[in-house]
């Protein structure tokens, strides 16, 4: 997750946002290695599914949440902005 997030981030024209969904069923992954990407101002988080009440506590990231992701994908086209990239984590 991380490498491919950091890959979009250096390939976004500058003033473009990186909205990156993360969720789905628990898997067990290491969320508390995605801290570091809080830092970036220009990745908006959104959460959805089983997992994205552990995605946000373990990671300490911040952004909407919802139970499935349709709702996620709704919520990140009624946001995003031409230019912006979304990643599907």
């Amino acid at each position: 997750v991380e490498t491919a997030t950091m890959t979009c981030l250096e390939s976004l024209p500058a003033k473009s946002n990186l909205w990156l969904l993360l969720g789905g069923k628990d898997k067990g992954l290491p969320w508390n290695q995605l801290r570091g990407l809080g830092s970036y101002s220009q990745i908006k988080f959104v959460f959805f599914g089983d997992v994205r009440m552990t995605i946000q506590k373990k990671s300490d990231l911040t952004g909407p949440a919802f139970s499935g992701i349709k709702d996620a994908l709704d919520f990140v086209k009624a946001h995003a902005q031409k230019g912006d990239t979304v990643l599907l984590s």
